[in-house]
């Protein structure tokens, strides 16, 4: 179902005038709202053809109000534009918004104290906290339904969480997403200043690139299985093949050499082998592996954090360090190491002020 709004943990009735007006919204086309339960639109051609409806049109979502309204078209559950619409629907995907919000939002206490023991601070000669701010982020998780397809097939959904305030893969935060509770609206997030944002486009392709990481041990997995199946047809074909040759090798040497059937013999072996070689080669196509991978749906998450701005200080240089603190999860977040973009559970500084990881100092 396409829904461009927020999500509540509660069981909502489908709203057939909503779907409807995000529908034409995700098409490109130009509604307004001209009274209770009716929907005046012009929609692109493709999008008029696709619902079999004038460009121009008015769309009722109440029998009374349809027949009070001339030239309006009645929709509801059933009507032909609606089973059009739901079909239509599909092909834009789906993408939804959840909000994790705090009834009374407050920084919480020790800040410095927190970043200095996750990321092991104490390192560095100086620390000093010169801001703490609440901020609004967005992580948006992009579900691919990945295929694995050889002799059997192998269907799941691949979750990549990405933080488009840092445009960085955040997936090991999934677990505590999974855990928490979303609600409908947060007014406590409207009055938090905007994260930054590196915008979807960009955390999309983030994501796609970081897919083949995501499903490597998966697909390792599915290979192994592959190739065990692949080894036990194959010694099975071996053995047989094998003794078919041993039977033409022993009629072979029980007849004499000057006998015109050797020469039948000797090119049922030749074609014994020939036929080995193909079957072998059928069987490894069989089980080559193809790989398959779609975007199926997307969940942007608002969630509230604390940005931390921390003056970190070695012997002889000094940086300052962003640190964010995830208030839905009660936890620092890890930052980004500058030169490999890994997770920064180590920090180093180089001589230009960039923060770094121990395996990039080496």
């Amino acid at each position: 179902m396409l829904q461009s709004t927020a999500i509540t943990t509660e069981h909502e009735a489908f709203d057939l005038q909503k779907y409807i007006n995000d529908l034409l919204d995700c098409s490109g086309a130009i509604s307004d709202n001209p009274g209770f339960a009716l929907i005046e639109t012009l929609m692109p051609t493709e999008i008029a053809d696709a619902l079999q409806s004038p460009a121009h049109a008015i769309l009722a979502f109440d029998s009374e109000v349809a027949a009070e309204t001339p030239d309006s078209e009645f929709i509801t559950f059933g009507s032909a534009i609606m089973d059009k619409a739901l079909a239509l629907g599909k092909t834009f995907g789906r993408v939804s918004k959840k909000y994790i919000g705090m009834e009374t939002p407050r920084i919480p206490p020790g800040m410095l104290e927190r970043a200095e023991k996750k990321l092991a601070l104490s390192d560095f000669k100086y620390r000093q906290l010169l801001e703490s701010d609440f901020v609004c982020c967005e992580h948006v998780l992009f579900n691919f339904s990945v295929k694995f397809i050889s002799d059997e097939k192998r269907e799941y959904m691949q979750p990549v969480l990405i933080d488009t305030g840092l445009g960085k893969d955040v997936s090991y935060q999934i677990p505590w997403l999974n855990n928490i509770f979303c609600a409908h609206q947060a007014e406590s997030l409207s009055t938090m200043q905007t994260s930054e944002h590196c915008g979807y486009s960009f955390a999309y392709e983030t994501a796609k690139r970081n897919l083949s990481k995501a499903i490597s041990k998966n697909l390792e997995l599915f290979r192994r299985q592959m190739s065990g199946f692949l080894n036990d047809e194959a010694k099975r074909l071996r053995l047989y093949y094998q003794g078919t040759k041993e039977e033409i090798e022993k009629r072979i040497s029980k007849v004499d050499s000057n006998d015109p059937k050797i020469k039948a013999l000797e090119d049922k072996l030749t074609a014994v082998d020939v036929d080995f070689k193909a079957r072998m080669s059928d069987l490894h196509k069989k089980y080559e592996i193809a790989l398959e991978a779609e975007l199926d749906n997307i969940v942007v998450y608002a969630v509230p954090k604390v940005k931390n701005r921390i003056l970190i200080q070695n012997h002889t240089h000094k940086a300052t360090l962003i640190v964010y603190y995830n208030l839905a999860a009660n936890q620092v977040e890890f930052p980004f190491c500058h030169a490999c973009s890994n997770p920064l559970n180590s920090i180093r500084i180089k001589n230009g002020g960039e923060l770094i990881c121990s395996e990039c100092d080496k």
